[in-house]
């Protein structure tokens, strides 16, 4: 099943103008190499790897994404722990599942559960935030 995700997002980037991660997803210009890992590692830990269900947990990606985990010590960038990307989902019913800090009141990028980052604005992001986010 992870492998039909990662393959179906692989596909779904050929011929887009965007650049692809080490994760294979999608890149759009703008968006952070801190964002860009926090989603990358999300998407390693929702195929088998350690799963996010702490900030604690993410001392095991330091090495392979330490952008990431210093935005997340920093408090710059939040995560809903325990969130997984989701096989199927569209982009218009995915959750966020991680998001800038700045989201919340001046707009920034977030993370969705269909592997994508997408940048919103405050009031796209007010509507579509985590009902309990777990900062």
């Amino acid at each position: 099943m992870r492998f039909a995700i990662v393959g179906l997002l692989c596909l779904s980037m050929l011929g887009c103008g965007t650049e692809s991660s080490s994760s294979g997803l999608s890149t759009p210009e703008g968006a952070s190499e801190a964002m860009v890992q926090t989603r990358d590692m999300i998407a390693e830990s929702s195929f088998g790897a350690v799963a996010l269900n702490s900030a604690e947990d993410t001392k095991i990606y330091e090495t392979k994404f330490p952008a990431a985990v210093s935005a997340i010590k920093d408090k710059s960038i939040f995560v809903v722990w325990r969130s997984r990307l989701q096989e199927g989902v569209s982009p218009d019913k995915a959750k966020v599942i991680a998001y800038e800090a700045t989201a919340e009141q001046a707009g920034g990028w977030v993370v969705k559960e269909d592997g994508q980052l997408y940048q919103l604005t405050a009031a796209e992001f007010a509507a579509q935030a985590p009902k309990s986010p777990k900062k």
